[in-house]
């Protein structure tokens, strides 16, 4: 549902080979994949793999990057900033309704952010040759009815196609499922 590639597919077969290792980066979701370290973070991770399995080849590595998307931290990832065409810093903040104290931002709706995130983006960034295929990233990752984990996983699968990244998430029933006694 996230548009996993056929590299991260492979990725996730060889989780069950007992010669396979994972790397694990990880961060709440948040607006426009959050701020850069979360990139930085999936990065080093991804780059980490590729180091192992030079210096091991017994084994195999895979970046796995964790979306703590039960986290309730909403002040923390409401908020995304860019670089605008004027040279400030341009930016939204996202208000919702849903965001009680408590709420697990992975489950917050994004659809009525969208249109507000695209417009702003849109008039305030530079008319480059990246810009309407950056609009176009935004709106396959952020739409139809995506709430804040999926839009984000949506769009750091897209930033980083073809690296065999595997993307998790807490609220993934085979995940639960075999946490709980763990966390028991």
């Amino acid at each position: 549902r996230w548009g996993a590639d056929a590299t991260s597919l492979a990725a996730i077969q060889r989780l069950g080979d007992s010669k396979t290792r994972v790397v694990v980066a990880g961060q709440q979701p948040a607006l426009l994949a959050g701020p850069l370290l979360v990139l930085y973070k999936t990065l080093a991770a991804i780059r980490l793999c590729t180091q192992l399995e030079e210096r091991h080849h017994d084994l195999r590595f895979v970046p796995v990057f964790w979306v703590a998307s039960e986290d309730h931290d909403f002040d923390e990832v409401r908020r995304a900033l860019w670089a605008g065409h004027n040279g400030l810093q341009e930016g939204v903040l996202f208000s919702s309704r849903e965001a009680a104290p408590g709420a697990m931002v992975g489950r917050l709706p994004t659809k009525e952010l969208l249109p507000i995130l695209i417009e702003n983006i849109d008039s305030s960034t530079l008319k480059t040759e990246f810009h309407s295929e950056v609009l176009e990233q935004l709106k396959r990752a952020y739409g139809g009815g995506a709430d804040f984990e999926t839009g984000f996983c949506r769009l750091v699968r897209a930033l980083l196609a073809g690296t065999g990244l595997v993307v998790v998430s807490p609220r993934m029933e085979w995940a639960r499922r075999r946490s709980a006694p763990i966390l028991a």
